[in-house]
């Protein structure tokens, strides 16, 4: 199956209705105006947003436990680096020093163990929750690795995050079945017992999707956003929607025709831009990654000049691959060219082979 494409349309959000498509510009939303920006290059930002940024080289040595192949979902928790390896279905820990921590992978059918690890979560008290979507369960395991409990799943989702009052939200999955069918977001208690069901899906196609973690940890509200809808939406520290922004791309977005039917306009998506991947906003500033003329490419945005900087060949190895408590995180793989804009040491690191993964706190990149 060739993965490049999902759509989202037709949301309601209590207390304001929201709109999802290719140019519902809802009366509540904060427009966006991607496509009246002046639009520059990375090499153009700043100077303290490269400045600001903080870096880990992982340490996996001969330690062949603590070794990946791929990167699918990071999350940064109480200076602690958590990566998920699809591939080898494990998760590393590494501290903020680039030192082994821990290494969770216990693929099987037993007790205390998963099929896949899907997507995960860290609690407020180290509590690794493991999301298994093949076996509809989800798993906890403490700060050591130690499991804890096993939770069946009454629907079915392809990601979570943990609250700090105890509860969950979770996205749906478009093959869910459940009571839930359709929607995108549930807000569960503890013990996974809905309380709210947010956003209503539209038409899928349900052969392509564009990469994304749907929801996003801001600091002090998540973000969520499903491709290749251009509306995204704010929530609450509590899971409450409170907040919509509406990304405008001009003639570049996507028309409603070509987002259920992807194979067939391929080719006409030389002509396109929509948001993909990972996505932080707030009302002074947009980080995230675009997909332009079928390229990914990140962003940052400075709402207050009306300037997006846009990824550049001097940039490419820099790759936007989410948000954890504030903290925008990005994965450089080792042996990348184009790193003239690191330090030297890291520079070096990068060069020899090494894995690199950059931290850049939001509350230091306004621009």
């Amino acid at each position: 199956m060739k993965v490049i494409h999902r759509f989202v349309a037709g949301v309601a959000l209590l207390p304001f209705v929201l709109g999802c498509g290719s140019g519902a510009d809802s009366e509540s939303a904060d427009i966006i105006p991607f496509c009246k920006m002046e639009r520059l290059s990375f090499s153009e930002l700043p100077g303290q947003v490269f400045s600001a940024m903080e870096y880990i080289v992982p340490e996996t040595g001969k330690n062949q436990d603590m070794l990946f192949s791929s990167v699918d979902q990071v999350e940064y928790k109480d200076d602690k680096l958590y990566i998920l390896d699809w591939r080898y279905r494990r998760l590393v820990v590494f501290d903020s020093d680039g030192q082994p921590v821990s290494s969770l992978r216990r693929q099987g059918r037993g007790p205390g163990e998963y099929l896949q690890i899907s997507a995960f979560d860290v609690d407020s008290d180290g509590t690794m929750w493991i999301l298994d979507a093949q076996k509809d369960v989800l798993n906890a395991y403490g700060a050591d690795g130690v499991f804890r409990e096993s939770m069946p799943l009454p629907f079915q989702t392809d990601f979570l995050k943990c609250l700090d009052n105890g509860k969950f939200l979770f996205k749906l999955a478009t093959w869910d079945e459940s009571d839930y069918k359709g929607k995108c977001i549930l807000l569960t208690d503890r013990n996974l017992n809905v309380e709210e069901a947010f956003v209503e899906y539209g038409p899928t196609d349900p052969n392509f999707e564009l990469s994304s973690p749907g929801l996003n940890d801001c600091g002090d509200f998540f973000i969520y956003h499903f491709p290749i809808c251009d509306d995204v939406y704010r929530l609450s520290k509590d899971g409450i929607p409170e907040k919509e922004y509406h990304f405008d791309f001009g003639s570049r977005t996507v028309p409603e025709e070509a987002r259920t039917d992807i194979e067939s306009s391929l080719d006409d998506f030389d002509g396109y831009t929509a948001l993909a991947g990972a996505l932080y906003m707030d009302d002074a500033v947009g980080i995230g990654t675009i997909y332009d003329s079928r390229d990914y490419k990140g962003f940052f945005m400075d709402r207050k000049s009306g300037k997006v900087y846009v990824q550049d060949s001097g940039h490419a190895c820099l790759t936007f691959v989410g948000v954890s408590g504030g903290v925008a995180v990005f994965y450089i793989p080792g042996g990348s060219g184009g790193a003239d804009f690191l330090p030297d040491d890291i520079r070096q690191a990068s060069g020899a082979g090494d894995d690199v993964f950059a931290l850049l706190p939001v509350d230091r990149c306004r621009l």
